[in-house]
């Protein structure tokens, strides 16, 4: 037979709300900090959320009597969920349901407040606030198992499953602290409070996974400063060479080398645009360029801003017989359709150097180099025109 350890609730609902004050402190000065980037401001509202209902409930008892017992810890847990799920949305750039969670979160206020002035067992508003916030913190786990399927990483794995175990719990709580289920009182105070042990255990894994979270999307952010042209949004240099030793290195454990072509593009007369227009047109031009190079490029390809009005595009797993055909399509998408400016629309045209890569394999830099020169001989001949390196 197994003998559970008596455990004090109260004592337990103390710790339970220091850890989570002392959680949403860190996180709310981080939140101030990140200017509530990342769904931090939710996150701390949610440790708040805990923080807060139970101090009120502690001082409702102090005033109303330990009999009393109301509810508001209860509803502080569904708030808290709540604010979780808004969070971890609001962190994956999803939709934000606010309305609906809110209604929902009332539905089970109000549930928790009736059985309270019904002066209904206390285990009714526990076990069903428990189950809402149960299902809203499903709801979050759900959200997060989507994203790492697609993006994977360790911090997303650990969210993952420190929510859906925290879901588990909530729900199994609901489930245990009934008196129907258990069979007696003393026998759901104790799962209770072995339930509340394990909460504080959870929620330190949440505030952990969370700071997880926010320094990996603070090192993607200092990544992205770094690899991509802030103006144009496109790879810069330094991510074209780390993007192609990625690309060799594939090419290595693959034992074949996989087919690129390259063009090395530049922007016919662009310094007529700065004259004629101002440097902060030059720029709106370079930005919307940078846009409308996306619109016509694959996710696998790559768009690099190799510095002034010159670009590289690199079409990965392109035949060589596809090389002109790609890049008279970009040339002509971009002289058709002019770019939107605050001097109006402009009309540009842009000169393109081809090269393809040899089936021996070659290093970007020879690469570059056969597309430059290729890009020399379209704008001898005229411009807004494509040239094939030899």
């Amino acid at each position: 037979m197994i003998i559970l350890p008596a455990l004090d609730i109260d004592t337990l609902l103390f710790v339970y709300q220091m850890t989570a004050t002392l959680l949403a402190a860190v996180i709310l000065g981080g939140a101030w900090q990140a200017r509530g980037r990342y769904g931090l401001w939710f996150w701390a509202g949610s440790f708040a959320a805990i923080a807060v209902s139970q101090t009120l409930r502690f001082g409702a008892i102090a005033v109303l009597g330990a009999e009393a017992t109301p509810p508001l810890g209860h509803i502080g847990g569904v708030v808290a969920a709540a604010l979780l799920l808004l969070g971890f949305l609001s962190y994956l750039e999803r939709r934000l349901p606010i309305l609906a969670i809110a209604a929902f979160c009332t539905l089970f206020a109000l549930i928790s407040l009736t059985s309270f002035f019904a002066q209904l067992p206390n285990w009714v508003s526990l076990s069903s606030s428990v189950f809402g916030a149960g299902v809203l913190r499903a709801m979050a786990a759900l959200a997060l198992w989507r994203a790492l399927r697609i993006e994977g990483g360790f911090p997303l794995a650990m969210a993952t499953t420190v929510i859906g175990l925290s879901a588990l719990a909530e729900v199994l709580r609901a489930i245990t602290v009934a008196v129907p289920v258990t069979g007696s009182l003393a026998a759901a105070t104790t799962s209770n409070s072995l339930w509340l042990a394990a909460y504080i255990c959870l929620t330190l894994l949440q505030g952990f996974a969370i700071l997880l979270l926010v320094n990996d999307s603070l090192q993607r952010d200092i990544r992205a400063l770094i690899e991509y042209d802030p103006l144009t949004g496109l790879l810069n240099r330094r991510g074209l060479f780390q993007r192609f030793e990625c690309l060799a290195g594939l090419s290595q454990r693959t034992a074949a080398a996989i087919p690129v072509v390259i063009a090395m593009a530049d922007v016919d007369h662009f310094k007529r645009i700065n004259d004629n227009h101002g440097h902060r047109v030059g720029d709106q031009v370079l930005h919307a360029l940078g846009g409308r190079i996306l619109e016509h490029m694959r996710t696998s390809d790559l768009a690099v801003r190799m510095g002034g009005e010159e670009f590289a595009l690199i079409w990965v797993g392109a035949r060589a017989d596809q090389a002109h055909e790609l890049s008279e399509r970009l040339r002509i998408a971009i002289e058709t359709e002019p770019l939107a400016t605050d001097a109006g629309p402009i009309a540009i045209t842009l000169s393109l150097g081809v090269a393809v890569m040899r089936p021996e394999g070659e290093s970007l830099n020879d690469l570059l180099v056969r597309a430059d020169l290729a890009l020399y001989r379209a704008k001898a001949a005229g411009r807004n025109r494509v040239e094939l390196a030899a």
